[in-house]
Order: C-alpha cells, then sequence, then structure tokens
C-alpha cells in the first residue's frame, strides 16, 4: 500500500542515495518556480501546460522506507531501491491501493487525463527505467505514438531513453567560460532558436515556451549573434544545448556549459543533465567537467490501464 509521506524533503533525502535523482525528485516535488507562478498571474496566463494540480509524495507503508513516488496530475517520478519495490509499488498504482481517505485518481489528475488525452486515464512515468519496466509487469500497458518505428519500438523497451548525469558542490567552472554568456529569466525570446536544437521541433513549441518562460534560459553570444544556447526543462535539469554548424568546434558550448552548470550549483548545489543514448558530443561535454552519471537509465514514457479497469477509474 502507498501512504502519504509526513515529510517528503526527508524522506527523499533518506530514501534516494544517488546525488542526481535526489536532486531531481526535489526538483518536481518542489519546482524552483514554484513560487514566483504562484504569485505572478501574468506569467501563469502565459503557461500553455499549466494545470492546477497538487504535488502529494507517497512512500511504502511500515517503518523501512524504499519508496518514493512524486505525483502531479497524472506525472510520476518513481524512485524504488530494489526491482521488487518497483513491482510492488507499480501494482499500488495500477490497483489502485493507496492509504484510506486518500483519492485516487485525485482531481488533478482527471484534469491531465482531460487536456492530454481526451480523458481516458493514463499515467506518465519519468524516472529510473525500471518503474516503467515493472509497470508493464503489474498489469499496465504501454502507450507508444501512431507510427511509431518497431525497431525504436525495441530499443526503448530495452534500455530507456538516457542517463542521468550529474555534478555537485561549489561553482567552480568560471575560469572555462571564454565567451561572452548570459541568463534569461522570465522570457522566451530564445524560443525561435531552441525550436531549432531540439528533436521534437515545433510540434513542442509549447513545452518550450514554457520552459523558457520558468527558465531560466541560457544563451553565449560573439558580437551580438548568439552562437549557441540551452535551456532549462521543467523538473529543474539542463537541456537542450545547442551550437549551429557554422559555429562549431570553437568553444561556444563549452563556455555555456560551464556557466550554466555554476548558476545550477550556485542554486542548487547540484547541476543535472540527461543525456539521450548516442549523443556522444553532450556525453564528452560533461565528462570534461567531472560529471558522474547515475545507475541504470531513464525514461519517459505512458503507461495506460487495460480498456476495463480504464472504465472503472472514469466512474
Amino acid at each position: 500500500m502507498l501512504v502519504l509521506a509526513d515529510k517528503p524533503s526527508e524522506l527523499i533525502d533518506t530514501v534516494i542515495d544517488d546525488a542526481g535523482l535526489r536532486q531531481m525528485a526535489r526538483n518536481i516535488w518542489n519546482p524552483p518556480w514554484k513560487e514566483r507562478l504562484k504569485q505572478d498571474r501574468k506569467l501563469r496566463r502565459k503557461i500553455k501546460n499549466y494545470l492546477k494540480a497538487d504535488t502529494r509524495v507517497f512512500t511504502n507503508e511500515g517503518s523501512a522506507k524504499r519508496v518514493v513516488v512524486v505525483q502531479t496530475g497524472a506525472d510520476f517520478f518513481i524512485y524504488a531501491r530494489s526491482d521488487s519495490a518497483y513491482l510492488q509499488t507499480m501494482k499500488d498504482i495500477y490497483a489502485p491501493n493507496v492509504e484510506p481517505g486518500i483519492r485516487f485518481p485525485d482531481r488533478g489528475m482527471r484534469r491531465y487525463w482531460d487536456k492530454w488525452n481526451k480523458g481516458q486515464p493514463y499515467i506518465f512515468v519519468h524516472g529510473p527505467f525500471g518503474a516503467w519496466k515493472r509497470g508493464v509487469e503489474a498489469g499496465f500497458k504501454m502507450w507508444w505514438p501512431r507510427n511509431y518505428p518497431e525497431e525504436k519500438k525495441r530499443r526503448k523497451m530495452r534500455r530507456g531513453d538516457a542517463r542521468t548525469w550529474y555534478v555537485t558542490g561549489r561553482p567552480r567552472f568560471g575560469r572555462r567560460v571564454k565567451h561572452k554568456c548570459r541568463a534569461i529569466e522570465g522570457s522566451d525570446e530564445l524560443l525561435p532558436l531552441i525550436i531549432q536544437g531540439v528533436e521534437y521541433g515545433r510540434e513542442a513549441k509549447d513545452y518550450l515556451r514554457d520552459c523558457l518562460l520558468l527558465g531560466p534560459g541560457f544563451v553565449c553570444e560573439v558580437k551580438g549573434e548568439p552562437v549557441c544556447w540551452a535551456a532549462t526543462h521543467m523538473n529543474g535539469t539542463m537541456g537542450m544545448i545547442y551550437t549551429p554548424p557554422e559555429h562549431r568546434r570553437k568553444g561556444y558550448a563549452l563556455s555555456l556549459a560551464a556557466f550554466q552548470m555554476d548558476w545550477m550549483l550556485r542554486r542548487d548545489g547540484t547541476a543535472v543533465a540527461h543525456v539521450i543514448f548516442g549523443n556522444r558530443a553532450s556525453e564528452k561535454l560533461l565528462l570534461a567537467f567531472g560529471a558522474r552519471h547515475s545507475p541504470g537509465t531513464m525514461t519517459w514514457r505512458s503507461l495506460v490501464w487495460p480498456r476495463w479497469k480504464r472504465k472503472k477509474l472514469k466512474g
């Protein structure tokens, strides 16, 4: 059975022993932009993907805590210390099996279903790949976009989507910033550039705008011209760094990564990034800063209940 955590921050720090995954869980439970969004009505109107939903942190019942589940609407970050704990957690979400008095699905979860899946129940799993794999074993059905290539499905089912990389400690990379860099907060001025550098492109325009508005975004400039840029994902991780071909091999990405990493270390004490499998350039860049990667792999994928189960959840 899943129960609400009495002290979410303490639970996250105690159960998650990897610094990268721990920082990710902290940022999802208590996003750096949370208070600003709450207080700024104009900003809320600009955020296309904003849905009002409480963030709840669950764990397993009993005194020996080995599970962290951070839920916002239908989005679930799930961490467990063993495969058996992952399987039991996913069975509890599937059942659902939560402590008495807890509404599941809650109102926020239903809002996500209405906005993103035409009212059909689903959960979006972001976190260690083990959660998604054990979710399928627990009874959930895989969901893939229409016409998704079979080879890509098999590859992702086998190993997940990415690795988590992180650096901890004090800001210390200032000497590597050889070009003018700046952080941009509360503005989507980098949107036309960011769209160029990500594989999901214009289809994710609203998400990319939200990332920039909640920010920060980062840009490296030479004589006022942007030559490299990056953003911050809504879960607080570094991402979307891109250098156009004509500006490569000049050290711009190294300067911007150093600038962004120090910015994150100053704010959080940990800088986290996810690197999609096959992106050797980004891995090489992070290794230059002494980054380490978390054990296992990460995924960002939806799971759905079987049709007969969905009817009961919708009722």
